[in-house]
């Protein structure tokens, strides 16, 4: 589409992510800045390679800003987390050096960030996961660890890791999801995603996909044990971190979680959970949500088994309730069965209220086009007409020479999940790693922060560079911004 400024700003637009707020004096922790006095930032290239964003707005003046993470080997100028600040017009300044951090520049790298208000001060605060160049993700022993930064209402953040117990996540790649699970009125987390060295098939094994990280009320965060129970047999058990399979008493739990979707499956009010299908024999498992102040309950109902890999829940035929939108994945590094035209279809799983679902690809296109690798889900009403859509950064096969893939933008119609990405983005073979989605502007639109490697010239990478900030122009087409970010 045509390069084109950011839109000005209109004074009554709608802010989409929450803006931070002052304390109401409460008996809540308090984050206070430890840091540095600003200094006037110099002119920095943008990174290379961006790993995660978020957008928000990080200092409380009513325009929201983007979070990013420089990916480890983008420039030893940028520090693990950086904010570009929107200064009213939809342009934006790196502010650096606002994050308290112990680690050492340019040896970390963010996997995955998340918003959370995780002390009650209506702040958004951040938590993350992330990990060191020191180890090797494919190597036994490789640990990633969750860390919490609390926000000053400056734009400035600190860093309150201390406050979860057990932080570190063992042998392999993860990714959060906030909610409240145990119905107090606290936001808490769950780590989900792959990993390299799970026995996703032995219950035994101590993989932490699945734990859940209940909040205290004060920003603090623990381990819970979850409480199982089997809807076909009643067989209950009390665990660690999610378990399921249990379909007779003899076969007790033979599966653990790969990765894991949220949301409100039946319209009780709670938020249950679905597991993506690793194994190949496992029907789909949906975790309904039971739980009580301080005590966390699922029973598992079970869907037809279908192979997953990622995907989000959105109303897709519009009766209430949430439906889920998957895909499998082509397997990384193994080149040998994949072309890079190669993709895997799309499927829709509709919801009968109960949180199980049954495979319904009517609501698709015929010619509807697959993903290769893709990196997020994103769910959110880009047109503004009251139907959540989907948006999905597919950066293409994982594997030499990373030629790259075209990004999907779905919206959802009457009758289908209608395709307009040629149309309002892009049909450029991006290298994508995930993106965050707000409004820039204040206009009222949802915009897009592609998470885009710029830097594909060097090295092995061969995707076509591509600006990150896309301007949502009324819902129906996207314009690139034309600041460098």
């Amino acid at each position: 589409m045509k390069l084109s400024k950011c839109s000005i700003l209109l004074s009554c637009g709608l802010l989409l992510t929450a803006c931070g707020g002052g304390s109401d004096g409460g008996s809540e922790q308090q984050s206070v800045s430890t840091l540095p006095p600003e200094q006037p930032t110099t002119e920095i290239s943008p990174p290379g390679g961006i790993g995660s964003s978020l957008i928000f707005d990080t200092n409380a003046d009513g325009f929201n800003d983007i979070v990013f993470h420089p990916m480890a080997n983008s420039s030893e100028s940028f520090n693990s987390m950086e904010i570009y600040l929107n200064d009213g017009t939809g342009q934006f300044e790196l502010k650096q050096n606002m994050f308290e951090m112990s680690q050492l520049k340019g040896r970390n790298y963010q996997v995955f960030m998340a918003k959370i208000n995780a002390n009650q001060d209506d702040l958004i605060d951040i938590v993350t996961v992330e990990g060191t160049l020191e180890t090797d993700p494919k190597e036994v022993g490789f640990s990633m660890r969750i860390h919490l930064y609390l926000a000053n209402n400056d734009g400035s953040f600190s860093d309150a890791t201390a406050n979860i117990s057990s932080e570190t996540y063992q042998n392999g790649w993860a990714n959060l999801t906030i909610a409240d699970f145990d119905n107090d009125g606290f936001e808490d987390f769950i780590v989900g995603g792959g990993s390299f060295n799970c026995e996703f098939e032995n219950s035994d094994s101590t993989c932490a996909a699945g734990t859940i990280y209940l909040n205290n009320g004060q920003g603090h965060f623990a381990p819970a044990n979850i409480t199982i129970v089997e809807s076909s047999n009643g067989y209950t058990h009390q665990f660690s971190s999610l378990r399921y399979g249990a379909l007779s008493t003899e076969n007790h739990y033979v599966y653990q979680i790969y990765g894991l979707l949220a949301g409100d499956l039946n319209n009780n009010g709670k938020v249950d959970l679905i597991s993506h299908i690793y194994s190949t024999n496992s029907l789909v498992p949906s975790f309904i949500n039971q739980s009580t102040p301080g005590n966390l309950k699922f029973e598992v109902h079970y869907s037809e088994h279908i192979r997953t890999s990622g995907g989000a829940l959105l109303d897709v035929n519009r009766d209430g309730f949430k439906d889920w939108i998957t895909s499998a994945s082509i397997s990384a590094n193994n080149p040998s069965i994949a072309s890079d035209t190669d993709t895997v279809p799309l499927h829709v799983l509709i919801n009968n209220g109960q949180g199980i679902f049954t495979l319904n690809d009517t609501y698709l296109s015929p010619t509807q086009r697959g993903v290769q690798h893709a990196r997020a889900w994103i769910v959110d009403d880009f047109d503004s007409d009251g139907f959540e859509d989907l948006l999905i950064p597919d950066h293409g096969n994982d594997w030499r020479p990373y030629p790259g893939f075209a990004n999907l933008l779905l919206m959802n119609r009457a009758n289908e999940m209608e395709d307009i990405t040629y149309d309002a983005l892009s049909d450029k073979k991006s290298y994508t790693h995930n993106a965050a989605v707000g409004d820039i502007n204040n206009d009222g639109y949802v915009d897009i922060f592609f998470n885009n490697t710029l830097a594909v010239s060097a090295g092995h990478v061969e995707a076509i560079p591509e600006k990150r900030l896309w301007i949502n122009q009324g819902g129906l087409e996207f314009s690139e911004s034309t600041q460098e970010l």
